[in-house]
């Protein structure tokens, strides 16, 4: 088929400065690109290497939401150490959705929310995990 790996993710922000804060001072990314085309805002963070998000400026219009919407949940993130980004999180103040589960396979996950509530799973994965 051809399909070698995903890429990136995008997201339409409120308010650029506030969405690249939130991704570079609380989650860690590194702003990698930046595109100005005319009245438009792009910026690519790197997650990891080969791995990133793009924000565009601009957004007016929120869409509801909720566990039973069609289409986009959220998106995941593999992570080291659930304990301790849990509590690195809570003390940046981000918003949390819903709390810290553990499942049978070992792994443990817990949702947070981006300033314009996208929803991102923190997943450690256990050693009998499929996913």
């Amino acid at each position: 088929m051809g399909i070698l790996s995903f890429g990136h993710v995008g997201f339409v922000v409120s308010d650029m400065e506030r969405a690249i804060d939130f991704y570079q001072n609380k989650l860690g990314f590194q702003k990698v690109a930046e595109i100005t085309p005319p009245g438009r805002q792009i910026v690519f963070l790197e997650i990891c290497k080969g791995q990133t998000i793009e924000l565009f400026s601009g957004g007016e219009e929120r869409r509801e939401t909720s566990p039973k919407t069609i289409g986009y949940a959220h998106t995941c993130l593999i992570i080291e150490d659930i304990a301790n980004l849990a509590e690195d999180l809570k003390a940046k103040g981000v918003e949390f959705y819903g709390e810290l589960s553990i499942r049978e396979d070992g792994s443990g996950s817990f949702r947070i929310l981006d300033p314009d509530g996208n929803i991102f799973e923190m997943m450690q994965r256990g050693p009998d995990s499929k996913f």
